[in-house]
C-alpha cells in the first residue's frame, strides 16, 4: 500500500501525519517505510533524533528521497520491501 501525504501548502501537518499513519502501522507489527520526499527532509530529523535517543520505532524505517531523479527508484524499492509506504511530499 502506497499512500501519498501531500498538500499545496507547507506547514500543515504533512509530516506530523506521516509519521502518525507510519507509527500506527508499526505498532501492529506490520512493515512500514516513510519516504520523506520534502527537500526540508523533516522526517529525516525526526528518524535521526530517535536514534540519538535509542527509541527507534520497531518495524518502521525513514528514507530520503528528497532527488526527483530518484524518487521512483527510492519508492520502487520500499514498495518491495514494506506493507505500508508512507510518502511525506513537499508544499509548495
Amino acid at each position: 500500500v502506497v499512500i501519498g501525504v501531500m498538500n499545496g501548502k507547507g506547514g500543515v501537518g504533512k509530516t506530523t501525519l506521516s509519521i502518525v499513519i507510519a507509527g500506527q502501522v508499526a505498532i501492529q507489527k506490520r512493515r512500514a517505510v516513510i519516504l520523506d520526499c520534502d527537500d526540508r527532509q523533516n522526517a529525516m530529523r525526526w528518524w535521526q533524533m530517535c536514534a540519538k535517543s535509542g527509541r527507534r520505532p520497531e518495524h518502521l524505517d525513514v528514507r530520503s528521497a528528497a532527488d526527483p531523479r530518484e524518487t521512483g527508484r527510492a519508492l520502487a524499492k520500499a514498495d518491495a520491501e514494506a506493507e505500508f509506504v508512507i510518502c511525506d511530499l513537499e508544499g509548495r
